[in-house]
């Protein structure tokens, strides 16, 4: 079964999102299942901005090397490397 919410409560998720990632949040791109991290990228704090029912992030900064090879299957935002997760 599938959840559907409607946009105030999509609104206000979305905005706690923001603030729960805090000022420390990074984007971690991984192969299935999250198996192998393959990069980490930094997010700006705040993480992005929530217009009506939509969080647009802000340009993260770019992960100049890769974590380690492999294909790209998942991604996640943590609040900080190895910190908990915000999204999955």
């Amino acid at each position: 079964m599938s959840l559907i919410y409607g946009a105030t409560t999509r609104t206000a998720r979305l905005n706690a999102v923001v603030t729960d990632a805090g000022a420390t949040a990074v984007l971690e791109i991984g192969t299935t299942g999250m198996a192998t991290v393959l990069a980490t990228v930094a997010l700006a704090s705040p993480i992005g901005t929530v217009s009506g029912d939509v969080l647009t992030l802000t340009m993260p900064r770019s992960d100049t090397s890769a974590d380690a090879a492999g294909t790209a299957a998942a991604a996640r935002i943590r609040k900080a490397t190895g910190g908990a997760d915000v999204i999955t």
